[in-house]
């Protein structure tokens, strides 16, 4: 009988589960059964076959089954001593591990060194010779080459002084360059811009809304030119007006109507100023600036004309017209002072269904009411 403890130990197979080694210790008994059939095929066969044949299944084990069982010597012995019990159930998934702690932060690098100052430029200026002379920050001077050809530098070189250099400029705000025969320095300047002298006969003329004084001048002086009484120069933007004005003729003559003339417009018909309401039911408002005759048309509701705005003036005349959507609508006139006043007439107090109603109104200065002279409605 195979002493299946002494092979478990022998392998060293204590680590592995039950099942496992079960399967171990069946393919060992297998192997040792066709070891012995092969003994007994070839029984001139080396003993050694037998054992290396065993090493190659203890190899081929151990890569196959890396994962033991400590208690696998206990339980091979109780079953080898009692009847195999029944398979034990699958314990429960063990926990998941603590995460590990993070380890502590690195030291912080040293700063690099600062870097150094740049280089940057001072001053450049081009020297009598056409040279462009650069001067950097740190005290370097780059003389860059010619700037002038040399025909310019020539010319240049007349205004230079002794040393063929033009005097410094800085701190001669306002002074000019001049030449007193040997060299060139920077002087006072005493006025006269481009300079003084005399002229022998200088005049100007002007056209017609011009008028010139201090001609002609004939040692030294000053021209002025004035407008003539009467004339102007219009701005650009009113001389398309004068351009406009000019193309209608002789104003004089045209008989132009003026706030102050008294005139009779014979075969002219004046447009009268149509204005509709803003709204079709509520408050209106008619503009006595503005309106000749108030249309409200397809009132949708109950509407109160109040007193027109505006300044009205005396004898001005104001029609109103109201129609409804087809029904009938309340009318509310306003009649505090300002407002309307009845004159020989009913003021209407509702619209007729469908139909046109005419209220033709004069306004009244010294009683300071739109005076109600006619209604009429269609029939």
């Amino acid at each position: 009988m195979i002493d299946k403890s002494s092979i478990v130990k022998t392998l060293q197979l204590e680590d592995m589960t039950h099942e496992d080694q079960m399967q171990v210790l069946a393919s060992i008994e297998q192997s040792i059964k066709e070891s012995k059939a092969k003994q007994k095929e070839q029984l001139k066969s080396n003993v050694d076959f037998v054992v290396e044949a065993l090493r190659g299944i203890k190899s081929d084990l151990e890569t196959r089954f890396n994962k033991l069982d400590s208690t696998l010597v206990t339980k091979v012995d109780r079953i080898l001593k009692g009847r195999d019990g029944l398979n034990g159930k699958d314990g429960a998934p063990g926990k998941d591990g603590r995460p590990g702690r993070d380890g502590a932060p690195g030291v912080n690098g040293k700063d690099g060194q600062n870097g150094k100052d740049g280089v940057g430029v001072s001053k450049a200026k081009v020297d009598i010779d056409g040279e462009l002379v650069i001067t950097l920050t740190d005290g370097t001077v780059i003389e860059a080459g010619k700037v002038f050809t040399k025909a310019v530098a020539e010319k240049i070189r007349v205004f230079s002084n002794a040393d063929n250099r033009v005097p410094e400029l800085v701190g001669q705000a306002d002074k000019i360059l001049s030449n007193d025969g040997t060299n060139l320095k920077w002087i006072v300047n005493s006025g006269g811009g481009g300079g003084s002298g005399t002229v022998t006969s200088v005049g100007l003329s002007a056209p017609t809304g011009l008028t010139v004084s201090g001609s002609p001048v004939t040692t030294s002086g000053t021209l002025a030119l004035t407008f003539t009484a009467g004339y102007s120069i219009p701005t650009t933007s009113s001389q398309t007006d004068w351009d406009t004005a000019y193309g209608w003729g002789n104003h004089a003559s045209a008989g132009y109507i003026t706030s102050t003339s008294t005139s009779t417009l014979t075969n002219k018909r004046i447009n009268p100023r149509v204005v509709a309401a803003s709204a079709t039911s509520g408050s209106l408002t008619p503009n006595g600036d503005t309106t000749d005759v108030y249309n409200a048309f397809g009132l949708t509701g109950a509407i109160t004309l109040n007193a027109p705005s505006g300044t009205p003036v005396d004898g001005q005349k104001l029609i109103i017209r109201l129609e409804d959507n087809g029904t009938g609508r309340g009318i509310t006139w306003t009649t505090s002072s300002g407002a309307f006043r009845a004159v020989g007439v009913t003021l209407p107090t509702t619209t007729t269904a469908s139909k046109v109603s005419y209220i033709g109104c004069v306004y009244n200065s010294t009683d300071v009411f739109w005076d109600i002279i006619a209604v009429a409605t269609q029939a």
